[in-house]
């Protein structure tokens, strides 16, 4: 601005075109990440990956909408327990004994030690070899003979591969150990095949990859051996302290039809637990009654949504294991799903679980996806990661099995 006498003269500097431009550029790259973000966030929260996360279950859209899994006509009883076993299980104490990786489990935890700095083309190489396919398998038919028998105990087709929990019930005829079965740790924390498309690209050739096994979908949890209702450990643990309740804390959880929806379905449909209630997590705001009408009616009742992100501070109401600690009991089944993409928090809650007695006494079973340093996920991870290796990895998930805890990698 210049002044003379009287009359003030006002001048306007305008930049030049080429920094308006600059700056248009900035604000047009600004909007586009805002809108790819949001995009990814809506296509992971509304698209039903049924399918993808596996072939096993009949779920269908019903005419009003929302997706339901019509329960199997019966379930099959118990069966399979140890020979020798008492017939009055309620004067029974069990305990467990110990975690028993299978050589499957040993050979990829030695492979993770050995490549926990390898490229993705190195990684890749490891996965697309023959030898790995043909015993991945072979351990596949058996968790899905598993699956569909509901039993502890077959002749397998290729011993040594499935990992054990093995469980003791002290009885007054005496005691009796045996072992329950859970897919073996392996390197890439998928499905055995779910990463042969990515390596195939990375460091594949022709002949290799036309020989490989159909790849899977990342998301698949087709090779997850999840708890049974036709266990040993089922009617003993339950003999124990009266008749328990089933519960499901899906941290991270969505819609209720994709995650919950899955996990109730599967566990009912193909391992006989019907949960009495779910709690569910989730820090994107959704709709309200966009949720509740994807809720299928038989499960209405026992859902609990909290549209709040999922707290790590001891004690919150918004920490998801102070809701545990108040509605469930040793004799209770209780599976959890950790996948919120926020490791630190992810990781603190996963330590108040196992590093405190009486938290870890009412976990059963345990699904987390981990972010850990992992070339070959990194498209897919990226920026939430650790830096933790995958040795680091197979540390924490072992850990929590020798605990008793029958932890399973989440897609």
């Amino acid at each position: 601005r210049r002044v003379h006498g009287d009359n003030c003269l006002i001048f306007f500097m305008l930049p030049s075109p080429g920094a308006l431009l600059r700056k248009w550029r900035v604000v047009a790259l600004i909007v586009l990440i805002v809108v790819i973000i949001g995009v990814v966030r809506t296509t992971r929260r509304t698209k039903p990956p049924f399918g993808v996360y596996t072939r096993f279950l009949n779920i269908t859209k019903s005419s009003h909408g929302f997706y339901q899994c019509p329960a199997p006509p019966y379930h099959p009883p118990v069966e399979s327990l140890p020979a020798g076993f008492p017939t009055e299980l309620g004067r029974c104490t069990v305990r467990f004994k110990g975690y028993t990786p299978s050589a499957e489990e040993t050979f990829w935890r030695e492979q993770a030690e050995r490549f926990k700095d390898a490229d993705a083309a190195t990684l890749c190489r490891a996965f697309l070899e023959p030898g790995r396919a043909i015993r991945s398998e072979s351990w596949l038919a058996d968790r899905a003979a598993l699956t569909k028998s509901r039993a502890v105990n077959l002749e397998f087709l290729a011993p040594g591969l499935l990992s054990e929990m093995v469980y003791e019930a002290t009885c007054p005829e005496g005691s009796h150990t045996w072992s329950e079965w859970i897919e073996p740790l392996t390197m890439t924390g998928r499905h055995p095949f779910a990463l042969t498309k990515t390596c195939c690209e990375f460091a594949g050739t022709s002949a290799v990859c036309d020989a490989a096994p159909p790849a899977e979908d990342l998301m698949s949890i087709d090779h997850l051996l999840m708890q049974s209702k036709g266990s040993a450990f089922w009617p003993l643990h339950r003999a124990a302290g009266g008749s328990g309740k089933a519960f499901l804390f899906d941290v991270g959880t969505s819609f209720f039809d994709t995650s919950m929806l899955i996990l109730a379905c599967t566990y009912r449909n193909l391992r006989g637990i019907d949960f009495d209630a779910m709690y569910g997590w989730e820090y994107t705001l959704l709709d309200s009654d966009e949720y509740w009408s994807r809720v299928a009616p038989e499960f209405k009742s026992r859902v609990h949504f909290t549209n709040l992100p999922a707290s790590s501070a001891p004690g919150a109401a918004t920490n998801p294991l102070t809701v545990l600690k108040s509605v469930a009991r040793r004799e209770d089944f209780v599976a959890i799903k950790l996948d919120i993409d926020h490791t630190k928090t992810e990781l603190e809650l996963l330590a108040q679980i196992l590093d405190d007695p009486e938290t870890l006494a009412l976990v059963d079973e345990l699904f987390y996806e981990y972010h850990f340093d992992f070339p070959p996920m990194y498209e897919f991870w990226f920026p939430q990661r650790t830096e933790r290796k995958v040795d680091g990895a197979f540390e924490l998930f072992a850990r929590a099995r020798a605990l008793g805890v029958r932890m399973h990698f989440w897609p």
